[in-house]
């Protein structure tokens, strides 16, 4: 017999996969097919429930001082995959809409930029990973 928590994500995800057709809105269907994909794995390697408990709440982010593996794995896996991305959506296009919805204010490159990268050199120290502005949208 499969657990209701099995039987729920069963039942939404195939209300997601069934709403097919014209009434199809692929940005609205990204969040519940997400969260199915997410229940679904959960469920193949077998969650432990009782630690996900403890994470749920507010938590202050701690200092932490990251190691030298810490860096490299970052460095490697997280920002330098993440460069083109940030120069395109984080820098340029953030800047051209900008320029777009307010043409009176004179914001540079080199000030997103430097929010950018103050953001991605601090944020470490908190165990947050790379992060970047993104020019919003869909």
């Amino acid at each position: 017999m499969c657990p209701p928590m099995a039987w729920g994500l069963f039942v939404g995800c195939r209300r997601v996969w069934r709403h097919g057709g014209a009434a199809w809105q692929p940005s609205l269907a990204g969040g519940p097919a997400g969260h199915c994909a997410g229940g679904i794995y959960a469920l193949v390697f077998k969650l432990d429930l009782t630690s996900s408990y403890a994470a749920l709440g507010f938590h202050l982010p701690t200092w932490h001082t990251p190691n030298r593996a810490d860096v490299l794995t970052g460095a490697l896996l997280l920002a330098l995959p993440q460069i083109p991305l940030s120069l395109g959506n984080s820098i340029l296009a953030t800047k051209q809409v900008l320029t777009d919805f307010f043409p009176e204010r004179r914001i540079t490159v080199r000030q997103i930029s430097f929010t950018y990268s103050l953001m991605n050199l601090v944020n470490p120290f908190f165990g947050g990973v790379p992060v970047c502005h993104g020019s919003g949208g869909w």
